[in-house]
């Protein structure tokens, strides 16, 4: 084989595993974003159906309504596999498809539960201390995923 044809061999070889490299962060991240709201949705689900079972809740955030949602009696279906932890000064959390903490917003005026939300694929929510630029607001905020993003439990019958 000569130089000419090692090189190319090379280049060839590079150029296929630089390709391979690119597909799987792809595929990773769309991965990553379908766990993302099957999660998002069963939390929704969840949060939901105590709604139903138990009244409005009163959480506050992210700790109160994990540990609301594990106590209540429908709740552990909806919950299955979902990597809920405990973290020091945190109290639970629960992880999205990124590896990140989800955070709840309690819910607002009209609406009978608040919402988790992913940071999304940037990990960041938007309201971060280092983001100043509103525009670097604003795309921290774009990637975010929404409990209320899912059409079947935006609204719940009266």
């Amino acid at each position: 084989m000569s130089f000419v044809e090692a090189m190319i061999a090379g280049i060839a070889i590079t150029a296929v595993a630089f390709g391979l490299v690119v597909i799987s962060r792809s595929v990773q991240a769309v991965d990553a974003e379908a766990r993302t709201r099957s999660i998002l949705a069963r939390l929704t689900a969840a949060a939901h159906a105590y709604a139903d079972a138990h009244g409005p809740p009163r959480w506050t955030d992210a700790n109160a309504a994990l540990r609301a949602l594990r106590a209540a009696d429908a709740a552990p279906s909806d919950l299955a596999g979902i990597n809920i932890r405990a973290e020091p000064g945190r109290g639970l959390i629960a992880i999205d498809g990124y590896g990140r903490p989800f955070r709840y917003l309690p819910a607002q005026p009209g609406s009978p539960v608040g919402q988790f939300v992913s940071p999304g694929r940037d990990g960041a929510f938007g309201d971060e201390p280092h983001l100043t630029d509103p525009l670097d607001i604003q795309r921290a905020e774009a990637d975010n995923h929404l409990g209320n993003e899912l059409a079947v439990f935006a609204t719940t019958p009266q």
